[in-house]
């Protein structure tokens, strides 16, 4: 039998935490590459505490680092210097195809969730009218000779504590997720006369590129001329983070999430942890583990060249390969699919949180990358 020592076993056998090489914004919990440096390290905790993993592009690409590698679009940037890494994860099958065309092998490693925070509540909980509690903007079209679009905090709540069906989009406010395909899907559908809201959270609208998309007070004018009599859409100004945003999830009752490209996505994988079924783009990562049995997916209407603007903007110049435009008559029709059938909608969030409970948690994650760590780290 050989010792048990830690001082006679290699040093990757040692007990500790795998570290995360953490940059500024990856210490930030507003991100999600932030949450995944946080959560991974908490629960690698008694794996290995010499190995260094780099998130993305966030830090030191050498042999002896594994890169978990992220992307969203079918080619990665030229600029990142790929060739030589030894050690090489990424989050879904989507990714791995990525970078093998690349010329780089990489081994699946999934992001998770955190159950003790996201998890189906089968009691009623609080009323979900209790939403209104963060400060918000009822974004609202006044007709005018130009329709031009108000926006103000004053909000009439429905009497009883009742709630409308609630889409929820709680992602950056940039053209890669898709914010304007939902906005325009819902507003194109629904009426006043329906009792459902749009929600949008206010994370972060793209300002340090003069090469972005149209904010909500520029885009909401343009609703005018598609429908006179909207229905009810909301701007979440304040509004929980991390990991509170549980919470929000709970207030709603369905995730539409049209992206354009996503490697994976920490809020799709929470809001189903929390009951919510997901709508989402028929390509990228997320595509892997939305089904039909779990949500909706949305009919993909063309492969389009990656345009450069929001978070693309630092790669002018490169080749990024193609992403998806939406369909979004086939986002109308699974959105209707969702408000009009109920309890449809209700068993599929509870099969969704079943589902991303029992096969990505983050103490998952990390069992894959210990038994990644003893087979292949040398």
């Amino acid at each position: 039998m050989p010792s048990t020592s830690s001082e006679a076993l290699p040093p990757f056998w040692r007990e500790g935490k795998m570290k995360v090489f953490r940059t500024p914004p990856l210490r930030d919990l507003s991100t999600g590459l932030g949450i995944v440096a946080h959560e991974f390290e908490r629960a690698s905790s008694g794996i290995h505490d010499d190995v260094m993993v780099v998130l993305a592009n966030h830090g030191p690409w050498i042999q002896e680092n594994i890169v978990w590698l992220f992307w969203e679009t079918t080619k990665p940037p030229q600029s990142w210097k790929l060739a030589g890494l030894r050690h090489t994860w990424t989050p879904t099958r989507y990714c791995q195809d990525i970078f093998r065309r690349s010329g780089i092998d990489s081994e699946i490693v999934p992001v998770g969730v955190n159950p003790a925070y996201f998890y189906l509540k089968r009691d009623s909980g609080p009323e979900r009218s209790e939403l209104y509690k963060y400060k918000h903007l009822h974004l609202e079209r006044r007709g005018c000779e130009h329709g031009i679009c108000r926006i103000f905090p004053q909000l009439l709540h429905r009497r009883g504590g009742l709630s409308p069906f609630r889409f929820l989009y709680p992602f950056d406010w940039i053209e890669r997720k898709g914010p304007d395909v939902a906005l325009r899907a819902f507003a194109e559908e629904f009426s006043s006369e329906d009792d459902v809201e749009l929600v949008f959270c206010n994370f972060r609208l793209c300002t340090w590129t003069p090469m972005r998309m149209r904010s909500p007070s520029e885009l909401m004018p343009q609703l005018h001329k598609v429908k006179p009599n909207l229905a009810k859409i909301t701007m979440l100004v304040s509004f929980p983070r991390y990991p509170d945003i549980a919470e929000l999830y709970r207030f709603c009752d369905c995730l539409v999430a049209p992206f354009r490209g996503q490697a994976v996505s920490m809020p799709v994988n929470e809001a189903m942890a929390c009951g919510l079924p997901a709508i989402t783009t028929d390509f990228g990562g997320t595509s892997e583990f939305v089904t039909e049995e779990l949500g909706w997916r949305i009919k993909v209407k063309e492969m389009v060249p990656v345009r450069l603007l929001d978070w693309f903007a630092p790669y002018q110049g490169q080749d990024l390969g193609v992403y998806a435009e939406p369909d979004v008559d086939d986002l109308k029709r699974c959105m209707r699919e969702a408000s009009d059938d109920v309890e449809r909608t209700r068993r599929k969030g509870e099969k969704a949180s079943e589902f991303i409970l029992s096969n990505y948690t983050w103490e998952k994650t990390a069992l894959r990358a210990r038994e990644y760590v003893e087979k292949e780290y040398r």
